[in-house]
């Protein structure tokens, strides 16, 4: 909680981008059928510390997929998350998904959501958001969404290993070599 909020509805520091943008969803989805919305700002952790000390400032990227009447393709969702992270240079046959059975957040879906690893590191979490959840929101029952939450802090720093260029020999090699005499 912060000590001096700037305002009544700011009194505690952001640990997650993805409440602003729920609330972005329940304020605009009478405007349109599908909505988009993505967010880059700083996010805190306590990383589990009972004092103020172990708290953590990092910047964080996350977005939402919305669609009022149908449902969200999991599979188109996360190979747009692929193709954004790619840009960052991460390849998307380096990234581990791992699966989240029983997730902390109340928005997860379950058995629908998954921890997403760049070898050891963890970048962050994908996933459907839960029916229950959109329904508190207050947008129609048919109503569903895609969420994805990351660490911008280790994506903008993130050094793509250098891919080295080898040279094609003058004469390649042959697997398949027919001959005829006529």
């Amino acid at each position: 909680e912060i000590i001096n909020p700037v305002s009544q509805n700011s009194k505690r520091l952001l640990s997650s981008l993805l409440p602003g943008l729920f609330k972005n969803i329940q304020d605009n989805y009478h405007e349109q059928d599908s909505i988009r919305f993505f967010e880059v700002a700083k996010v805190w952790s306590d990383g589990g510390s009972q004092d103020r000390s172990g708290i953590n400032e990092t910047k964080g990227v996350a977005g939402i997929f919305f669609e009022k009447r149908k449902k969200v393709d999991f599979y188109n969702c996360k190979a747009f998350v692929t193709d954004m992270l790619s840009v960052a240079g991460i390849d998307s046959d380096s990234l581990e998904f791992i699966k989240i059975d029983k997730p902390q957040d109340l928005w997860c879906a379950k058995y629908q959501a998954a921890e997403v690893y760049l070898e050891k590191t963890r970048l962050g979490v994908l996933g459907k958001v839960d029916s229950l959840f959109l329904n508190k929101l207050g947008v129609l029952p048919e109503s569903d969404a895609f969420f994805f939450e990351f660490n911008a802090d280790f994506l903008i720093n993130y050094v793509a290993p250098v891919k080295k260029f080898k040279t094609l020999p003058r004469y390649q090699e042959t697997y398949f070599d027919l001959s005829m005499l006529v």
